[in-house]
């Protein structure tokens, strides 16, 4: 199976979000490079980014693999590895997404499936804590 493949971009919902000064969506982390290796030279992530990089980071994570917390994760092989139910995978990844640190909504997700190509793609528009529209895409 392979791993979901992300993209995501964000704006400024409004001019005062923007402006806020010295307020940060929670969470840093270490920048990490599109196959998920650790960005050298060393950087962190903070605001935005980091609640992008957060929700990537959780939807790349098959549930199971986390050996202190298998609950934790997608069941990717269970969504991909038939006809995916979209009404149950888009509530699957409405969870994972809403459970990211800096995530206040999700405003929209469509989900689609192309049974001929068998591929997965899911975008969502998410609502970050700092009142800016994050919009991300993953597909499979």
């Amino acid at each position: 199976m392979s791993l979901p493949s992300f993209t995501w971009s964000f704006a400024a919902a409004s001019e005062a979000a923007t402006a806020a000064p010295g307020h940060i969506t929670p969470g840093v982390d270490w920048a990490l490079q599109a196959d998920g290796d650790i960005e050298f030279p060393l950087r962190f992530t903070t605001g935005t980014e980091a609640v992008a990089q957060g929700v990537q980071v959780r939807l790349g994570d098959i549930k199971g693999e986390n050996f202190l917390d298998q609950s934790l994760g997608v069941p990717w092989s269970e969504i991909v590895g038939q006809k995916p139910n979209l009404p149950r995978t888009r509530a699957i990844l409405r969870k994972v997404i809403a459970a990211a640190p800096g995530v206040s909504r999700i405003e929209s997700m469509v989900a689609t499936f192309d049974p001929r190509a068998r591929r997965l793609a899911v975008t969502a528009d998410i609502r970050t804590t700092d009142d800016l529209l994050l919009t991300m895409g993953v597909a499979t």
